[in-house]
């Protein structure tokens, strides 16, 4: 008997020198690769709130 299974995984881009694009670029390019997945049923992305943290 096959069981569907959900996975979810949240990935953040930290790299100092990434200028303020690149991030977003990269995220969105992960996203679309992921869509054009068989395997992969839905991909959805957050907007990470806590800009705070990343100007600390």
């Amino acid at each position: 008997m096959a069981s569907d299974s959900s996975i979810k995984f949240t990935i953040a881009f930290n790299d100092p020198d990434l200028d303020s694009e690149e991030p977003d670029e990269q995220a969105q390019r992960l996203v679309s690769e992921l869509k054009q997945m068989d395997e992969v049923d839905e991909v959805d992305r957050v907007l990470d709130l806590n800009l705070s943290d990343s100007f600390s």
